[in-house]
């Protein structure tokens, strides 16, 4: 069953962010990814509790890492070199989570009346049985399993009208997700401005 997501993401009280409780799905990252080009092999982790009101992205088998605490209202960022972290008040508590919620990205591009939004075939991706759609005769494509995005692919155009490429697809997934994943490591420095 799929969880719709709230219309709200400041709404603290929303739990409807992903349908289960807690996860990590590694993605393998193609193409334009985070404003770089991937490298070959490179690899996205997301990692999640309370159904999304804890959330942590990292790249690579890096403990470089953005984390979101919705109920304390805080994100942090930290960096293994040098070892420090950032906190930081969420200016907006669903900025960092929107672009993995199927359901509430499915939803936007149903509201918007020039694009064409059309259903295809479900897909297994990382084990799971995803729901799939595709926007504008496939130039992007979207399947989630319980509210989580599984796979994107998408297509954009430079300024010189070169297309380029995106790919992000769930390669694993856990329900198991390590301890103290959202909390900066003992040995790393806040930053201070």
């Amino acid at each position: 069953m799929f969880v719709g997501c709230g219309d709200d993401p400041d709404d603290k009280n929303n739990v409807g962010l992903f349908g289960i409780e807690k996860g990590r799905i590694t993605y393998q990252v193609t193409g334009w990814f985070d404003g770089k080009l991937a490298d070959e092999g490179e690899t996205m982790t997301i990692t999640f509790d309370k159904y999304g009101k804890l959330f942590r992205q990292s790249f690579g088998d890096t403990n470089n890492a953005i984390v979101q605490d919705v109920d304390a209202g805080i994100m942090y960022t930290w960096s293994y070199e040098p070892k420090m972290y950032i906190e930081r008040p969420l200016s907006n508590a669903g900025a960092l989570i929107d672009g993995y919620l199927y359901f509430k990205l499915k939803d936007t591009y149903q509201r918007v009346p020039q694009l064409s939004l059309k259903a295809e075939p479900n897909r297994t991706i990382a084990g799971k049985n995803c729901e799939v759609f595709s926007v504008d005769d496939g130039a992007m494509e979207y399947a989630g399993w319980n509210g989580i995005v599984f796979f994107f692919y998408g297509e954009s155009l430079d300024d010189d009208g070169n297309v380029f490429v995106t790919i992000l697809e769930a390669i694993s997934f856990s329900d198991v997700i390590p301890a103290n994943s959202f909390t900066p490591p003992a040995d790393y420095e806040p930053f201070e401005f």
